[in-house]
């Protein structure tokens, strides 16, 4: 078992808050190992729950999900992602193709425009995903090695701006909209020096994603129309592992720019109230 895991397991068992209690904290883990942890430590009797980017999301990160569903009052996990799951599911193991496909409920969806009802869900978890939206497109043709239509060359003309980029504000809007009355959204991104920042998949190929500075994040926050009852910023260096940091200042110097992991990862937990 991963040894994240076992924290979560500490942490649905208890109710715990989830903090890094420990140093060095996994220096050769991904923000995943920060992440998963949170998302268990507040996922308490919700029983209609949505995990938007279910295709391409962690091994471990999807473990941790699937603890809550036999710990937890669940009734409706449901998952949305413009990739049919089918087309990806072959990258986790067989017990959780069989959890995935036998008691999750999947949608085909963007997140900008879900077809689900008004105040539907009780919460939304976006994780390692908002950045994506807006940059990524679904690759149809079966026959390529890769769910979403990438190069191998980087961009030539790469944007260094997100001035007009209105993707995340209108996926948080919709969040919102299907959102039921004090219900919760769990977000993370990729937090550092901020803009357009590109990746290596595991194919080899060019990922365009969004990283946050704190002018972003602030922004995106105050237009959601949601009350932010709790931020949460992380740091990682080959020393110290992850480590948490008093705020997305602290962030500035690092860049997930060309790497395969973030440097520094922003979470919020956000409720919808009455307006």
């Amino acid at each position: 078992m991963n040894s994240y895991l076992k924290i979560c397991d500490e942490l649905i068992e208890n109710r715990k808050t989830f903090t890094v209690n420990f140093h060095p904290y996994f220096p050769n883990s991904n923000e995943r190992c920060i992440e998963t942890p949170w998302v268990v430590s507040h996922c308490h009797n919700k029983e209609r729950v949505l995990e938007v980017g279910i295709s391409l999301a962690d091994q471990t990160y999807l473990d941790g999900l699937i603890k809550l569903l036999d710990s937890h009052n669940i009734k409706e996990f449901h998952t949305l992602d413009i990739v049919p799951v089918e087309r990806t599911a072959s990258r986790f193991t067989k017990e959780v193709q069989n959890i995935i496909f036998n008691r999750f409920i999947n949608t085909i969806g963007d997140a900008r425009k879900t077809p689900y009802q008004d105040c539907f869900f009780d919460q939304i978890f976006c994780i390692s995903t908002l950045e994506h939206i807006g940059h990524d497109e679904y690759e149809e043709d079966r026959a390529k090695d890769t769910v979403f239509k990438r190069d191998s060359k980087e961009p030539i003309n790469r944007a260094s701006t997100l001035k007009n980029f209105t993707a995340d504000i209108e996926v948080i809007h919709e969040f919102r909209r299907i959102l039921k009355q004090s219900g919760e959204l769990l977000l993370s991104v990729p937090m550092g020096k901020g803009g357009i920042c590109t990746i290596r998949d595991s194919k080899g190929l060019i990922a365009i994603q969004t990283e946050y500075d704190v002018e972003r994040w602030n922004m995106l926050l105050s237009q959601s129309a949601l009350k932010v009852v709790e931020t949460r910023f992380f740091k990682h260096s080959v020393e110290k592992g992850w480590f948490e940091v008093n705020s997305g200042n602290e962030l500035k110097d690092v860049t997930c720019d060309k790497l395969p992991m973030a440097k520094g990862v922003a979470l919020a937990r956000l409720i919808k109230t009455k307006t």
